[in-house]
């Protein structure tokens, strides 16, 4: 990759506190993850595929959950 590049991640339908983390391999790989989503790749970044968790707390009415995004880096 020879430019660093940028991607945003959006939960739409999560209910309370949303957070992003990064699995070990991609904290590894310099990946960054803000807390509204936006992700930056560097550009020495390896092939392969990295994961980003997206969590939703949930409130009084909503259980919290969890989904897992696949970043494939070619």
């Amino acid at each position: 990759m020879k430019k660093a590049k940028k991607i945003s991640i959006k939960a739409t339908k999560g209910k309370g506190k949303i957070s992003y983390s990064l699995s070990k391999k991609a904290k590894k790989a310099k990946i960054k993850v803000t807390s509204k989503g936006k992700v930056t790749i560097p550009k020495k970044c390896k092939k392969g595929k990295y994961k980003i968790t997206v969590k939703a707390s949930g409130n009084a009415n909503y259980k919290s959950a969890a989904k897992t995004v696949t970043i494939t880096i070619k």
